[in-house]
């Protein structure tokens, strides 16, 4: 559970950095200074990418599609930063395109294996809680 942990913090640190970058590439209109987009950029990446880590965490059974259309915008917002469509050959596009696929894919995962981490260990707290309630009701 440690290592997954770990996982997790450091794909929530590198989710926060790719938010950063899609909010830098976003805000290009607004702002023309470079060391000036750079700020809010990342303040917007910290706080999207804690948000899309507390929903993760905390999706109710049965609603997988979170997952889901939580990887799709992701693999949407890699496609922006990595600039596809002015990529000059079709190989550039295909690559780009599967290394977005590739990460999306990683971080789809990591939230179902945190989701199901989560569910698991909830169920063994709630297993232990119950089984020490009734030994204590057992013995008065």
């Amino acid at each position: 559970m440690n290592s997954l942990s770990r996982s997790i913090q450091s794909y929530n640190i590198f989710y926060g950095i790719k938010q950063a970058a899609f909010f830098f590439i976003l805000f290009a209109e607004l702002i023309t200074n470079d060391y000036l987009r750079i700020i809010p950029a990342l303040c917007f990446g910290y706080f999207v990418s804690k948000a899309i880590l507390d929903i993760a965490v905390n999706i109710p059974k049965n609603k997988d599609w979170v997952i889901i259309s939580i990887s799709i915008f992701d693999f949407f917002m890699l496609c922006v930063i990595t600039n596809v469509l002015k990529q000059p050959s079709w190989t550039a596009v295909i690559n780009l395109l599967i290394f977005c696929g590739f990460v999306t894919y990683i971080g789809y995962w990591l939230n179902q294996v945190f989701v199901l981490k989560v569910a698991e260990k909830e169920a063994e707290e709630k297993g232990e809680l119950e089984q020490n309630r009734a030994d204590k009701s057992s013995l008065k």
